[in-house]
């Protein structure tokens, strides 16, 4: 077996396709994306070869903050990413040892002080134990609500919580309507809603130049809702034939009665559904009760997101983890300011 990097975005989204559990995050334009909004990430995805065929894909992102402080991560703020592995080898033992071996072999080129994995809730069990060669792991399981959409809307709906069918209709008594696909000026003036809550609940806050170009890129499907002429929310979905992923969303606190929140993931779902998906990923909630007994509205099934950590130099990344949440803090203030000087109308993202 053959490693190497790749970076031809066809090459790599063409072998992409061909794993069924793939998010979004797996695809070339992505991590590109994240490399141009985040100076301090460097794309350096990997294809794993037999017989000149890719049997695996890493996609990694080198992170780096000075010579001392570099990581690799699979992907970035803990999001959907992960090797993935050919369905026709996913128990292959040597390709497991292979993955293990260049993660390795990488790691020790960058010196990064940990290699740092979030496997999807859609990938097979197969990926965990490929990571579980790395040796000695740390890892953190959070629940990840999954809803079926393999039978007709109809019925899915007939799975809602009697109080959320309630909240929908009481939604359309308020002239609550959605718009799927949105265009990008509805969405944008509803960015300081997102922005203001995350700060609200200490939240990494994700810039609008991120948003903007993940509508931009197609990689995100963008939900309005309006009551009347005004938006009173939005909500942005990230989705393939497999799954579909709730990523962000905000709404008018002065237009709580009328529940947006709760038509624009009704509306997303269905739109999900005609899309032929056959899941839909209601995220991890963070231990916000309001936001688990919210999601447990539309009747999802049990699932999980799990993240693998293998730490190569234990005292940087000890003393990285104490820094980690003022750093955070500083890159983002900073990042704002930047952004306020070079275009005052960018919302000051």
């Amino acid at each position: 077996m053959l490693a190497r990097d790749c970076t031809d975005e066809a090459e790599w989204d063409a072998f992409v396709r061909g794993i069924p559990w793939a998010t979004v995050h797996h695809a070339f334009r992505y991590g590109r994306l994240l490399a141009a909004c985040f100076g301090y990430l460097r794309p350096a995805y990997r294809l794993i070869e037999s017989g000149g065929r890719p049997i695996a894909g890493i996609p990694l992102m080198e992170f780096s903050i000075g010579r001392l402080c570099s990581s690799l991560q699979c992907l970035p703020f803990d999001i959907y990413g992960g090797p993935l592995l050919h369905p026709d080898h996913l128990e292959d033992p040597e390709l497991h040892q292979a993955v293990a071996r260049d993660v390795d072999a990488r790691a020790a080129r960058v010196g990064a002080f940990e290699a740092r994995f979030s496997i999807p809730v859609s990938a097979p069990p197969a990926v965990r134990r490929c990571l579980e060669l790395l040796g000695r792991i740390d890892s953190r399981r959070t629940d990840c609500p999954v809803l079926s959409l393999s039978q007709s809307l109809d019925h899915i709906r007939q799975g809602y919580r009697p109080e959320l069918r309630r909240a929908l209709r009481a939604g359309a008594r308020h002239g609550v309507t959605v718009e799927a696909d949105a265009p990008m000026e509805a969405l944008r003036p509803l960015y300081p809603l997102y922005r203001n809550r995350m700060e609200e609940i200490g939240a990494t806050v994700k810039p609008w130049r991120f948003i903007e170009g993940i509508v931009a890129e197609r990689i995100g499907t963008p939900f309005v809702a309006y009551q009347g002429d005004r938006p009173v929310g939005f909500l942005i979905l990230l989705a393939t034939p497999g799954i579909a992923i709730y990523w962000i969303s905000a709404s008018d606190p002065a237009a709580s009665q009328a529940r947006p929140m709760n038509a624009l993931l009704d509306a997303a779902i269905a739109w999900s559904h005609g899309q032929g998906i056959l899941k839909f990923s209601l995220g991890e909630s963070h231990g916000r009760a309001g936001l688990v007994r919210f999601k447990q509205g539309f009747g999802p099934g049990p699932g999980e997101h799990v993240v693998v950590v293998r730490a190569y130099r234990p005292g940087i990344q000890r003393t990285w983890r104490m820094l980690e949440p003022m750093a955070r803090r500083s890159y983002a203030l900073w990042d704002r300011c930047r952004s306020s000087l070079l275009d005052p109308r960018k919302l000051g993202s």
